[in-house]
């Protein structure tokens, strides 16, 4: 089978969702997006690598990837910081309007 246009055959054989069905600033795919859950809720490129079933040298090509996304080169911590933050404020919005996913 042969990803769809566009897509990364690497991120495509992982089984990886392709669509975006929640926007982010970043554009960040739902994989993506999981991938940098994963990493604030375990803390470590290692235990969101095994969460989601993956190489942790998989893990640090995507995030790779993400960071290209978000902007962001050199620190490894500054695109986590930018995806908590905006995580937050996300969910404070979301609890002022009421809205439940």
């Amino acid at each position: 089978m042969d990803p769809p246009c566009g897509a990364s055959l690497d991120f495509y054989s992982l089984g990886a969702p392709m669509n975006n069905t929640k926007q982010n600033p970043w554009d960040l795919t739902d994989y993506e997006a999981s991938l940098m859950d994963a990493l604030i809720d375990t803390g470590s490129f290692k235990g969101a690598a095994y969460q989601h079933g993956i190489t942790v040298q998989t893990f640090v090509n995507v995030t790779v990837r993400i960071k290209r996304k978000m902007g962001v080169s050199g620190s490894r911590i500054h695109h986590v910081i930018l995806w908590d933050r905006w995580k937050r404020t996300e969910s404070k919005e979301c609890h002022a309007s009421d809205c439940h996913n």
